[in-house]
């Protein structure tokens, strides 16, 4: 089996967070039978806690040592989604069947925007939930940036903010009443303590940990102590496509909202995401972040149609990439 590391460098369509590219690998692992498993490792600046050099000495020193992934769950995604992927071209079987469980036929999904011209143009393209970033500016201008954006769309479009653990526990608890007023359905991650949520939850909006769970060990701590009411996971950032729909599973058997976000991924790591999405008890999971294509200049292939705020999921063997340019 054959281990090969394809770098790539894709600018963004426009700046995020002061960054104007996206770093990463493609994994591709060859079978003795001529068939080619594809995965994604890339880590994020800001949220990854390995770095590129480091993703490529652990997939590079797997097969002598299969130790060399532990504590770099970027470099476990990609070999673990192409091993995955090669499994399912063989068997037939798409990843999300793979993965266990009953697949969906399509999945709920969001749309990042920042105001309510790009709020508009999401929602002509499909879109039935708008994720939008606040915490960078004074609270009363995210305010007033989001009764615009709810302006213009309407009320039959759900919304959701992200604060990126920006607010103070005092701002935090300013803004709840407000955005419940404005009908915003969740917010992500609002303090810098993550203990701190729970004094949030029940004031209005749905309170979501994000950076605070990258671990099954964070996750149980998160569902013992009531911090949150729903998690936001980042496959890319917890490993294995297998580890994801566990935690996924256990945060549903206790009672919280699920959401699967990419870290703006090339087609191959939304793809992946996309599957693992389908592969989460229908009920539990909330429209995911998998629309993330459009923030590449060159994102190898475009995001699927959105219908109606759903994609529909793949059925072809493994990823089923289908049509796409590598880098």
């Amino acid at each position: 089996m054959e281990i090969v590391l394809h770098p790539y460098r894709l600018p963004y369509a426009r700046s995020l967070r002061g960054q104007s590219e996206r770093v990463g690998f493609l994994v591709s692992v060859g079978g003795a039978d001529g068939r080619t498993g594809w995965g994604e490792s890339a880590p994020y600046p800001g949220l990854s806690a390995s770095s590129l050099p480091e993703v490529a000495a652990a997939l590079e020193g797997w097969a002598d040592d299969p130790r060399a992934l532990q504590g770099c769950p970027e470099a476990l995604h990609g070999l673990r989604t192409a091993l995955l992927d090669l499994e399912g071209q063989r068997s037939g079987q798409p990843l999300c069947q793979l993965l266990g469980g009953v697949p969906a036929r399509t999945v709920p999904v969001s749309h990042l925007v920042w105001d309510a011209a790009s709020a508009e143009q999401a929602v002509a393209m499909g879109a039935r939930c708008l994720k939008i970033k606040v915490g960078g500016a004074p609270l009363k201008e995210d305010l007033d940036r989001i009764e615009a954006i709810r302006e213009a769309v309407g009320h039959e479009i759900q919304t959701r903010v992200d604060a990126n653990r920006a607010w103070s526990l005092a701002t935090a608890h300013e803004a709840m009443s407000r955005l419940d007023e404005l009908e915003v359905d969740l917010v992500e991650e609002p303090t810098a303590q993550p203990s701190e949520m729970a004094d949030l939850r029940g004031l209005g909006p749905k309170i979501a940990a994000d950076e605070s769970v990258r671990t099954p060990a964070e996750l149980q701590t998160i569902i013992e102590e009531g911090w949150a009411d729903a998690v936001v996971l980042k496959p890319m950032l917890i490993g294995a496509p297998q580890t994801v729909v566990e935690m996924a599973r256990s945060a549903a058997a206790a009672g919280l909202w699920v959401l699967v976000t990419t870290t703006i991924d090339t087609w191959v790591g939304r793809r992946t995401a996309l599957h693992i999405a389908a592969s989460i008890p229908g009920e539990a999971l909330l429209p995911c972040g998998l629309m993330t294509g459009d923030w590449l200049a060159h994102p190898l292939a475009p995001d699927p149609v959105v219908e109606d705020g759903h994609v529909v999921v793949p059925t072809g063997p493994g990823l089923d990439l289908g049509a796409w340019s590598r880098p």
